[in-house]
């Protein structure tokens, strides 16, 4: 896969986004902090009114509780989903989900996946499932080796650098996965965010959201899109 290129059409890179200084101050607090391993949806269980995550090999990454950084971070991604992700897709958001900081040891991994579509066999399409809109992703530190993230369709492979802000769609064209981590510690703050104008999937809004507006779109039936995976 292609490296040091720029970003495929609708990803958006930042570099530097995050002084180097604050970089390592977050990931030493981290280090500090409570962390389990974090579960994956399961898209034959959940339904719209329910979603149910479950534990799978596909996934081996750690979620470390924020503790005092918690309302320091979500105040930045908030700024970020308001201001710079906003001008850039020129769209408003409802809300943002409560940022996940992510922790990836040696062998950790995320295999291909899509943010806020699933593939159903029975359909022969994709389906969203989560009320996902937009991706992003705060890198905190580099000093790993492997731990790449691919985005195949697109051929194209980013390797994190502390500081760097990465966003996208979330939906199945941009599905991707976290390379596995041969070395050291990955540290990424993650979160997704919900267009204002958008019909929801989900019967009601993720309990761990951060809200931005009053806005509430209707429930629609999910609309499958017949691109194979």
């Amino acid at each position: 896969m292609s490296t040091g290129r720029a970003p495929p059409h609708g990803m958006h890179l930042v570099p530097n986004f995050l002084e180097r200084d604050t970089c390592s101050q977050w990931v030493a607090q981290f280090e500090r902090q409570q962390r389990e391993f974090v579960r994956i949806v399961d898209h034959r269980q959940s339904i719209p009114q329910r979603t149910v995550l479950r534990h799978d090999a596909a996934r081996v990454t750690e979620r470390v509780d924020a503790g005092p950084l918690k309302c320091r971070i979500e105040e930045l991604i908030g700024k970020v989903v308001t201001t710079t992700i906003a001008a850039t897709t020129r769209c408003a958001f409802s809300w943002f989900i409560g940022p996940q900081i992510l922790r990836y040891q040696a062998g950790g991994h995320y295999a291909l996946h899509a943010d806020s579509d699933h593939w159903s066999a029975s359909q022969g399409a994709w389906v969203k499932s989560l009320d996902r809109d937009i991706s992003l992703l705060l890198y905190l530190n580099h000093d790993f080796t492997g731990g790449e993230l691919a985005f195949p369709v697109f051929n194209y492979t980013y390797r994190p650098h502390a500081g760097d802000l990465l966003f996208f769609p979330s939906d199945f064209r941009y599905r991707h996965q976290a390379l596995v981590v041969q070395s050291g510690v990955r540290y990424a703050i993650a979160s997704w965010a919900a267009f204002s104008d958008e019909a929801r999937v989900q019967v009601q809004r993720p309990e761990n959201r951060v809200d931005l507006d009053s806005g509430l779109s209707g429930i629609r039936e999910s609309a499958p899109v017949s691109t194979a995976p």
